[in-house]
Order: structure tokens, then C-alpha cells, then sequence
């Protein structure tokens, strides 16, 4: 049976469980009796060109009553609804990834030093850390 979710717009396959229907996407529970509002025919659909939040299709996705209806996951969305920028996040934690990456080589260079004249090998320990760091530093 499929039934459309009042809370996340999820249409599709139903789960059972426990003698009621859930949502199979966000798991509130389903009223089998209540008609879904998008069932009637003065429901007009345009296809338009919107990426979808969950999926990321931008492919027959539909406009219905003022909601974009995705093709491939079913949810309804808000075609005016912002994206965050994956690429926006994956620079700012590069950026804040390097900066505690240097902190860190710098204070094993510190402690390379200050090892190197009190004991030789504890030194070449904080060395070899400084360098599998500067080759992490190097791979962003």
C-alpha cells in the first residue's frame, strides 16, 4: 500500500509494524483512512529544473501545489529551500584541518629539539611524528 507521509512528503511503500503503517523514510506513523491531499485531479505538474536536498536529482522533478516533488526519492521540497555548498564545507575544514596540522608540527619540532640534547632516541620519535605531518600537510 502506498500512502503519502504528512510530515516528510515520502511517497512510496509503507513499513509495517506492530498492526500500523510507518513512513519508510522518516517512521511517523500513517492514517490508512485519510485521503492524501495530492490524489485530486485539479493538482496541476509542471516539470522543472530544481535539485533535490535529499538525492541531488535535477531530473523530472515536478511542481505540485506549490512543492517540487523529486522523481527519484519522492519527497517534497521547497524550490526556494538553500543548498549548502559541499564544496563551501570541504574548503573551510581543509583550511582549519591545515592550520591545527601546523600547530601540531611545529610543537613536535619543539620537542625534537628539546629531546635531541636531553635523550637522542625520544627525539627521532618526535621527528618521525613532524614528517608523517608535513606529508599530511602536503596531501591537502
Amino acid at each position: 500500500m502506498q500512502k503519502i507521509c504528512k510530515i516528510c512528503g515520502h511517497n512510496g511503500e509503507n513499513v509495517w509494524k506492530d498492526g500500523r503503517y510507518y513512513c519508510a523514510s522518516c517512521g511517523s506513523e500513517i492514517d490508512i483512512t485519510q485521503q492524501d491531499s495530492n490524489t485530486n485531479c485539479d493538482s496541476t505538474e509542471t516539470v522543472i529544473d530544481a535539485v533535490c536536498p535529499v538525492c541531488k536529482n535535477d531530473n523530472n522533478n515536478t511542481l505540485r501545489n506549490g512543492k517540487c516533488h523529486c522523481a527519484l526519492c519522492g519527497i517534497l521540497f521547497d524550490v526556494n529551500q538553500q543548498i549548502n555548498n559541499p564544496q563551501h564545507i570541504i574548503g573551510a575544514y581543509k583550511t582549519t584541518r591545515r592550520a591545527e596540522l601546523e600547530k601540531q608540527k611545529n610543537n613536535r619540532m619543539v620537542w625534537g629539539i628539546v629531546w635531541l640534547f636531553l635523550f637522542w632516541p625520544i627525539s627521532i620519535y618526535h621527528f618521525y611524528k613532524m614528517y608523517q605531518i608535513s606529508q599530511e600537510i602536503s596531501n591537502l
